[in-house]
């Protein structure tokens, strides 16, 4: 009894196709801007030492939309830090601080500014920048911060449909040729 292996190659090249997934990241976008919140610097200016009022969303947009009035939770940073785990949460979303400079300091002004990642349930991870102004003219002041999540182009995983793709392709060139072989 001879079997034919072409409806057997055929059933397994279309599981393979079933079982292979599809990828898909869905990045974080838009921009949110927090303020009214009030810091203590240090004598230096060159980080803050606690946060005494937790600042207010006052603008948001894209994913970040609907956030408008919310109260975000920030940690005390330097302004020439290293990586902070989430150095503010607001509304599910988490910012971690990678890295940070001070750009400005004197009297009347600091600016720094950062990147990190940014997080938050169904988005992938999503790369940041962020600009702080803050006017330490008095130990408690209040400050602006604003982040923007800008994607990268990360590459994404293909999840193994690629190689099922090229399996059946193979499998439909054997089959082709075993055909033309009988012919």
């Amino acid at each position: 009894m001879k079997l034919k292996t072409t409806p057997i190659f055929a059933a397994v090249g279309m599981a393979v196709l079933g079982l292979a997934s599809t990828a898909s990241a869905a990045f974080i976008t838009g921009i949110i801007t927090f303020g009214d919140g009030e810091g203590t610097y240090n004598a230096g200016h060159t980080a803050i030492t606690a946060i005494t009022v937790q600042p207010e969303v006052e603008f948001a947009s894209g994913d970040f939309a609907g956030l408008t009035g919310s109260i975000a939770t920030f940690k005390p940073f330097s302004f020439n830090s290293g990586a902070v785990p989430a150095l503010w949460t607001v509304g599910g979303f988490t910012f971690s601080l990678t890295s940070g400079t001070l750009d400005l300091s004197s009297p009347l002004t600091i600016a720094s500014s950062g990147v990190g990642t940014i997080t938050a349930p169904g988005f992938s991870p999503t790369n940041g920048t962020f600009a702080f102004s803050g006017n330490p003219g008095t130990l408690t002041t209040s400050f602006a911060f604003t982040a923007a999540s800008v994607a990268q182009g990360t590459g994404v995983p293909d999840g193994g449909a690629t190689v099922a793709l090229l399996g059946v392709s193979l499998l439909g060139l054997h089959t082709a040729r075993r055909k033309l072989m009988k012919a």
